[in-house]
């Protein structure tokens, strides 16, 4: 009587690999930008010249416009491949600059370093102070 087994395991959320973090620094710093709801956990960014906000925590953000400035909460994997990238983001697992990639900035915050794959040019991933 071949019925199909149900999984009890929990399903994981989305942005749930990157440590959870105070991120009052961001709700500041991001008040004027345009609100945007991803419709996945998977999110591009590839718009010119936008400020924005991602309301939600995401497994892979990948930031392809220019002079974008995004603030997003948690991500596990943000990947950079436009120019002039401004990220700024509460905590994040892995940072990816894509060798096309130019002038982009990373500001993280937590506790936990994110593991960083730099091939852009004049890039920084700094951790967010005070």
């Amino acid at each position: 009587m071949g019925g199909e087994a149900i999984s009890t395991r929990p399903v994981a959320q989305a942005g749930s690999g990157a440590a959870a973090s105070d991120c009052s620094w961001l709700d500041e710093t991001a008040s004027s930008a345009t609100l945007v709801s991803a419709d996945s956990d998977t999110y591009r960014a590839d718009q010119i010249n936008k400020t924005i906000r991602i309301q939600e925590d995401l497994t892979t953000l990948t930031v392809s416009g220019s002079n974008m400035t995004v603030y997003v909460n948690r991500v596990d994997n943000l990947v950079i491949d436009g120019d002039n990238a401004d990220v700024h983001v509460c905590s994040v697992n892995t940072v990816t600059v894509d060798s096309q990639a130019g002038n982009a900035t990373v500001e993280w915050g937590g506790d936990v370093a994110p593991v960083v794959r730099d091939s852009g040019a004049n890039t920084d991933v700094v951790p967010h102070r005070n």
